[in-house]
């Protein structure tokens, strides 16, 4: 696919938002609302009230939207097309705190090579999880929205 325009990215950032497809994707890579607005540099108080339509967004945030959404997609296509499960992974930020450790010394482990990591770009980085003992076996992630 070849990569949107800035009205296509504006457009797709605020059908996204209202369609409910943003909270979906956030969903989808077992984010909560903090670590996706941290991804997609714009405030967890900003992200909710537009998903709840409590506030509409200028053409700058509808861009910053549809870049990350796009990403997303893109990043969810190419899993999918290697037979990669994103329930086997789990985001840096759940990972952290169910290995009891700041994001910087999980980070500082995927680079030694102590834990399997990937980085999915727009998504984040994330840990295999069979490499967090105390996650029980798939299907168990939930993600917080605090």
């Amino acid at each position: 696919m070849t990569n949107p325009t800035r009205a296509e990215l504006i457009r797709l950032g605020t059908n996204a938002t209202l369609s409910g497809e943003l909270r979906q994707l956030r969903d989808r890579a077992h984010l909560s609302r903090n670590a996706q607005a941290q991804l997609m540099d714009v405030t967890p108080d900003a992200l909710k009230r537009w998903e709840d339509a409590e506030q509409g967004m200028n053409s700058a945030s509808a861009l910053r939207v549809g870049e990350w959404v796009w990403g997303a997609q893109q990043v969810m296509a190419s899993l999918e097309a290697d037979a990669v499960d994103l329930d086997d992974l789990v985001p840096l930020s759940m990972a952290s705190q169910h290995l009891a450790m700041s994001a910087d010394d999980v980070m500082e482990k995927c680079q030694s090579g102590a834990l399997r990591c990937e980085d999915l770009g727009v998504l984040g980085v994330y840990i295999h999880r069979s490499y967090i003992p105390s996650l029980e076996p798939r299907g168990e992630i939930t993600s917080d929205e605090g």
